[in-house]
Order: C-alpha cells, then sequence, then structure tokens
C-alpha cells in the first residue's frame, strides 16, 4: 500500500537510516525493503511474506506493526467492496437496457397492427360496392386507392431494429487438485477471488472450481502435486527457494 510504504519510509529517512543498515537488523533482503516502501505487494510471493516483512520492519523502526497490518487490511477490504459495487451497477445497466428494446419492438408492432387493420377495413369498403355501376366503381376505387396511399404517407415511423438478445455462453467450470506431499502452505484465488489460504497436511487432497484463471501461492513448491482437469501442472519450475507464484490458466 503507498500510504503504508510512505510512512515507513519517512520514518526511516528521519532516524537517518540507510537500507543497509535496515537489511543488516533485520535480515529482510533490501529488494522486498524497497518494496514494502514503495507499496509494491507484487514482489511479495504472497501475503504472508508481506505482512511477515512489514511487521519486522516496522517493529525495526519503532512504529506499531499490528496498526500497520490493521490499516492495510482496512483498504484491502475497501477495494474489494468498491469493486463488487461496480460489478452490480455493469449488470443493472444491461438489463435496464434489454428492457427500452423489448418496450421498442412492442411499439413498432402495435403500428404495423393499425395499419393492417386499416388496410383491411378500406379493402371491405371496396368490396361493398362491386355491385355498382361499372364507371362508379372505378372512381370509387381510385379515391379509396388514393386515399389509402395518402393515410400511409401520413403516418412516420422511426425504424426500430430490435437486435436479438445474444445469451453468453457460460463456459463449465474447472476443476483444480491439489495433493500436499509434505505440510506445505498455500493461497489460491479463482477468477480473482479469493478461494482458499492455509497449510495442508501432508497426504491431504483438495478440489477447488473457478471459471477462468487460479493463482496458486506455494510456500514450498516441491511440497504439492497440482491437476487441472486431470492433467498435472508444473508448480516448480521458476519458483525462488522453493516459494513460487503460479498463474494456471484455462486449456
Amino acid at each position: 500500500m503507498k500510504e503504508i510504504g510512505k510512512l515507513l519510509k519517512e520514518k526511516r529517512e528521519s532516524e537517518g537510516l540507510t537500507l543497509e543498515q535496515a537489511h543488516q537488523a533485520t535480515r529482510v533482503q533490501i529488494k522486498h525493503l524497497e518494496a514494502l516502501e514503495e507499496g509494491d505487494e507484487k514482489v511479495f510471493s504472497a501475503e504472508v511474506y508481506y505482512k511477515s516483512f512489514l511487521k519486522s520492519y516496522a517493529k525495526y523502526l519503532g512504529l506499531d506493526p499490528a496498526e500497520l497490518i490493521s490499516g492495510y487490511d482496512a483498504r484491502k477490504a475497501s477495494k474489494e467492496q468498491a469493486a463488487e459495487k461496480e460489478e452490480g451497477i455493469i449488470r443493472k445497466t444491461r438489463s435496464a437496457v434489454r428492457t427500452v428494446s423489448y418496450k421498442k419492438a412492442i411499439v413498432t408492432i402495435l403500428i404495423a397492427a393499425c395499419l393492417l387493420a386499416a388496410f383491411l377495413y378500406l379493402n371491405k369498403n371496396i368490396s361493398n360496392i362491386v355491385s355498382e355501376d361499372a364507371s362508379a366503381v372505378e372512381h370509387k376505387h381510385q379515391v379509396v386507392k388514393n386515399e389509402v396511399q395518402n393515410n400511409i404517407q401520413s403516418v412516420v415511423i422511426e425504424e426500430i431494429v430490435v437486435q436479438p438478445e445474444t445469451k453468453p455462453v457460460i463456459p463449465q467450470k474447472q476443476n483444480l487438485l491439489i495433493r500436499a506431499v509434505e505440510n506445505v502452505w498455500i493461497r489460491l484465488d479463482g477468477d480473482n477471488k479469493p478461494l482458499f489460504q492455509g497449510t495442508l497436511l501432508k497426504d491431504e487432497e483438495r478440489t477447488w472450481q473457478a471459471y477462468n484463471d487460479f493463482v496458486l501461492r506455494i510456500g514450498y513448491a516441491k511440497g504439492v502435486k497440482v491437476f487441472l482437469d486431470g492433467k498435472e501442472v508444473d508448480v516448480v519450475s521458476g519458483s525462488v527457494q522453493d516459494v513460487n507464484t503460479v498463474t494456471i490458466k484455462r486449456q
């Protein structure tokens, strides 16, 4: 978080301390200290490491670790609530657009029905005069024809094109199975929502579902076997000191 990072940096500089001195005292790598001061959480493979390093650094600088971590949790929760609210507004807007389209379609149908009824009524009048004198019939037929044309021309209808609603294709959920080879800490997010955070015991096996992507953070990459819809996923490659973060995309 930017606010927390700014507070840490200002406190360190006011004490006349360097990042190297902080590293020697806390044993936290300089790149992680810089990430804490810049509020860059992406540097940390898991939230638990961010909080652990933040606690150590805050304590070293004489700040209250519990207060900083509480502030971090509160800001994170606020962002998640804002995202959920925005998603709800989008859903309501789409529903309103569909309702307007339906109303326009009904208006178009009603106008067309009125014109058809008028045309049939005039044709009926023509049928009633077939027994009259031929010249009179011709004259009346022309009068009726002109009247129909004039009525049609006087009605201005706004063309309304109602596109058929295309129903979204909802993909089936995919299954992610994690089997613990050793006791291991993991955090799992699916479709940008937290699914699990904690320790899996050796030989424990659990399954989660999501429509799109999984993001898996592993404290000991060699301690788990991961399978997406029955196909094993490589979670060891790219790990740093056996810690790894893997994005598992939809096949």
